[in-house]
Parts: C-alpha cells; sequence; structure tokens
C-alpha cells in the first residue's frame, strides 16, 4: 500500500499502532510477545509523568517499582523499542548487570535507604548516566534480526538478505524476482540446468510419515519461491530448513509435462558461511592510511590466522598510501575459509575501508 511501518519507540509509540501522516504507522508496544498491556500502560505512564527515557539503566530504574519481569525488557529490547537508547547489541548484553543495579536500588529506596539526609539521592543520576559494559562482543547484525523476529513474528527493520544484497546477487547470479522468468525444463529432472538463490526459509510442510521430503518457500523480503526437496537431497540438507539465518538454495526448474506447470527442485542447501567457502574465488581486503604502518603486517598476520587450515579462498590487499595504491596478493599459505566473524574482525584493521568478496 506504499505505507511505512516504523518500529516501535519507547519514547513515541503508544499502546496501539499510532498513525504520524498519511503516509506513516508507529508500530504498537502492545504488539510486542510476553509484553503485556499493563506493563505498556505503566511505561507510557511513566513516560508522561516523567518524560522521556534517557538511557537503559533509566529505563530500568524508573520501571523497577512496578516489578517489571527482566524478561519483558529483554523483549522490548529484542524489538528494537529501546533503539534510542543506546546500541541494541550492548544493551542486550548488558541487561542482567543493569537490571541487577536498577532492582538492587529500588530495594533501597522501599528499604528508605536513599539518602542520609532523606530525598532522592545523586546515585540516581550517577547509575543512569552508566552504560553497559562495553566488554562484549557485538551481536551480528543476522543474529539481531533473528532476535527481533522472534518477539514481532516477522523482520520489521530490515529483511536479513537486505544486508546482503550486494554480495549474495554476486554469489547466485539471480534474486527470487528473476525466478519467475526462467523457464521449466522439459525432460528429466537431473538433466535441468542448476540456478543459485539467496533467503530465508519459511512456512516448511514435511511430507512422508518417515519425512523423506519437504516442500518449503525461500523469501528474500520482496519475492518468494517454493522449493521441494526428497530422498537423498532432503535426507542430507534437511535440518537446515530449521536455519534462521540466510541460505543459498541450488534447485532445478522443471516443467509437468501433464499439469503444464514448472515446479523448482532443491537439490542444496548452504548457510551463508558454508556459500561463501565454496563458492568464494578470493578475499580483497581495502586499506587507506596516510602512511605504511609498521604495525600492519603482524595485524594482518593475527586476523588471517584463524581462518587459515582448510580454507581455499586467496587474499589480496589494496593498499592505498596517500594518491599511490597497488593490489598486493598474499602466498597461497594464507588462504582463507572466509566468513561472518572475518569480516567483523578485519574491520578493526588500521585504516580500514572495506573488506569484499569476489565470485
Amino acid at each position: 500500500m506504499g505505507l511505512e511501518v516504523k518500529p516501535p519507540d519507547v519514547n513515541c509509540s503508544r499502546g496501539g499502532f499510532t498513525v504520524l501522516d498519511d503516509r506513516t504507522v508507529l508500530y504498537s508496544l502492545g504488539a510486542v510477545r510476553t509484553v503485556g498491556m499493563g506493563a505498556v500502560q505503566f511505561i507510557l505512564d511513566e513516560r508522561e509523568k516523567n518524560g522521556p527515557y534517557q538511557s537503559l539503566m533509566d529505563f530500568c530504574l524508573r520501571i523497577a517499582r512496578f516489578k517489571t519481569k527482566k524478561s519483558v525488557i529483554r523483549s522490548l529490547l529484542q524489538a528494537g523499542v529501546l533503539d534510542s537508547l543506546g546500541s541494541r547489541s550492548a544493551m542486550l548484553q548488558g541487561l542482567d548487570a543493569t537490571y541487577s543495579r536498577a532492582e538492587a536500588r529500588a530495594q533501597d529506596r522501599l528499604a528508605g535507604q536513599d539518602s542520609l539526609f532523606g530525598g532522592e539521592s545523586n546515585d540516581d543520576t550517577e547509575e543512569v548516566d552508566k552504560a553497559p559494559p562495553s566488554k562484549y562482543r557485538e551481536l551480528s547484525h543476522e543474529r539481531l534480526l533473528q532476535l527481533e523476529k522472534a518477539v514481532l513474528g516477522f523482520y520489521l527493520s530490515e529483511h536479513p538478505v537486505t544486508h546482503l544484497a550486494g554480495e549474495l546477487r554476486r554469489m547466485t547470479g539471480h534474486s527470487l524476482g528473476d525466478e519467475s522468468g526462467i523457464p521449466g525444463f522439459k525432460g528429466r529432472r537431473d538433466d535441468a540446468p542448476m540456478h543459485r538463490f539467496a533467503g530465508v526459509v519459511a512456512g516448511v510442510k514435511r511430507r512422508g510419515q518417515r519425512g523423506h521430503g519437504a516442500l518449503f518457500a525461500l523469501d528474500d523480503g520482496t519475492h518468494r519461491a517454493m522449493f521441494s526437496m526428497y530422498d537423498e537431497d532432503y535426507r542430507t540438507y534437511g535440518d537446515l530448513l530449521s536455519h534462521e539465518g540466510v541460505v543459498v538454495v541450488e534447485g532445478r526448474k522443471v516443467l509437468d509435462p501433464v499439469r503444464e506447470t514448472a515446479r523448482w527442485y532443491a537439490k542444496r542447501v548452504l548457510t551463508i558461511d558454508q556459500a561463501r567457502a565454496l563458492f568464494a574465488k578470493s578475499l580483497l581486503i581495502e586499506i587507506n592510511s596516510d602512511a605504511p604502518s609498521e604495525r600492519l603486517p603482524g595485524q594482518l598476520k593475527k586476523l588471517l590466522e584463524p581462518f587459515v587450515g582448510d580454507g581455499r579462498c586467496p587474499v589480496q590487499m589494496r593498499l592505498k598510501i596517500g594518491n599511490v595504491s597497488t593490489v598486493l596478493s598474499l602466498s597461497g599459505d594464507w588462504r582463507i575459509k572466509p566468513c561472518e566473524e572475518l569480516f567483523r574482525r578485519v574491520e578493526a584493521l588500521d585504516g580500514f575501508r572495506r573488506a569484499a568478496l569476489t565470485y
């Protein structure tokens, strides 16, 4: 319908869906799973009375007297309700410590230990300013979206394929929007050409009492296609139909001469990291620097070592110093197995610009 649905926000959303203008709807706090309307109403009343929430600690302190369960706050974090207060990843991982401090402070208040002279203690202000511990490792973008879907029932802020769209297009050569234009093959299924698509698995229907096959949908946020999988292929890859993240499906489109309709048969299902390891031809790391860093070789060695072994993807480095640029190819001893963890680590390199796989 051309309408934009904005994610829920603790300082803007109401208990129900809110119309912001003719083209925009703000998501409801009450539509987040495991968050009851009693908790929602208290959050709204406290916001109305004492103003916007400033941080995760501020939020926990102010709703502690309502004895809100930590699981409710976790659901709000997963849904993105508290994104305006800080990093979703950091707040999720720091929730246990933040909640414990807020709960202890609330108990002190009830016990009348706020201040020797009465009234509020300065400790409240100090606690509000404390950010969640920064020692936690950043959760992957894909993992955050999975947690979001768990409490909303669907991907709202972004579909997992969107973040990887450019790479997936290079890897597969297709998007799901192209599948309807691929003609069905007339002949034996095993002779049909293989095509590759990426998306998330949805709506799996197992077939046969002993689980010999399945019918499933592959979804990329804009299009959806149905695939069948049977026999040995299903026994080998059937478990991946329960995978929550992005998968790559290789299959054949075969024409049924009786019904004159075409059907997709999945031959192989791979996680995104399995597909990267199998199909990537090289990894290019681009680094910009005003001057050569003596630490760079050591940093690069430390970065790549955990991913060397059974890897077969060669590594190149494009180094730009001022107006001069050159591409260096690492020796065959440094072939790696590309994965999401490697991409996260390479971002910590001095002068890092980007890392990209070629297919």
